[in-house]
């Protein structure tokens, strides 16, 4: 239960020694946004605002067009049908939530997948951790680093 516990402590301690370190409160509008795949499970995921997978749109779009034809001018045929039903609009609507992720992504200057970014108004304080799919963890190593670069004084 230890263990358990201190994960969710982590993010605690990190905003409370924000909030104590940086009068200012200039990292009170931290956004932690995840960006991953089905390769990359993430864990303690409700810790960020947000989390991408990447893989979205591909999976998507597999699901709803299985079956295209490989002849361009059939398939194009077989897309404007599939346009015209009632599960288009859903399907469109998902897509769109899906590339809002790689959009995301994109802008974020995101290099490779898993990427936990943590997100502020004052670049000084921004950062990205590749290579960590537990948000809590990345949250530790994320204040361990702003703390030796000393940038709580």
């Amino acid at each position: 239960m230890q263990a358990k516990t201190s994960f969710y402590i982590a993010p605690l301690l990190l905003f409370s020694v924000v909030a104590s370190a940086n009068p200012a409160n200039q990292l009170a509008d931290i956004k932690v946004k995840v960006f991953t795949s089905q390769t990359y499970p993430i864990q303690q995921s409700h810790l960020a605002d947000v989390v991408y997978h990447l893989d979205s749109v591909e999976k998507l779009e597999e699901s709803f067009l299985p079956n295209l034809s490989t002849d361009p001018t059939q398939a194009e045929q077989q897309v404007r049908q599939v346009m015209k039903t009632t599960e288009w609009k859903q399907f469109e609507t998902k897509l769109k939530i899906a590339y809002q992720g790689v959009i995301e992504g994109w802008k974020q200057g995101v290099m490779k997948i898993p990427a936990v970014v943590f997100e502020t108004s004052n670049p000084a304080y921004s950062s990205v951790i590749y290579g960590e799919t537990d948000v809590g963890k990345a949250i530790v190593l994320y204040r361990d680093d702003l703390l030796k670069r000393g940038n709580f004084q």
